[in-house]
């Protein structure tokens, strides 16, 4: 185990102090619980980005009418700004 020193703002170390009381657990092990908990809400995070981009890779691949969809999707815009097709 690492030692570390924090500092904590008025109103955290008294509720720290006062659910340490209460439930009977030390400070440093609620403080070690709180640190899990945001490691586990990251890594959680991270685990849900790398999921969605796996199911959406070549979700169009089969689509063949891309170039025609890039196409008026261009002229529409071009439209919307009044530039002249090329």
């Amino acid at each position: 185990m690492q030692r570390v020193q924090v500092f904590l703002h008025e109103d955290q170390y008294a509720a720290l102090k006062k659910i340490a009381h209460f439930s009977g657990i030390a400070q440093s092990d609620l403080i070690r619980q709180g640190v899990d908990l945001i490691i586990k809400n990251r890594a959680s995070h991270q685990q849900s980005w790398k999921q969605a981009a796996y199911q959406i890779a070549g979700i169009w691949r089969d689509h063949d009418e891309l170039e025609t969809s890039q196409q008026l999707l261009r002229h529409q815009l071009r439209q919307r700004l009044g530039i002249k097709d090329e």
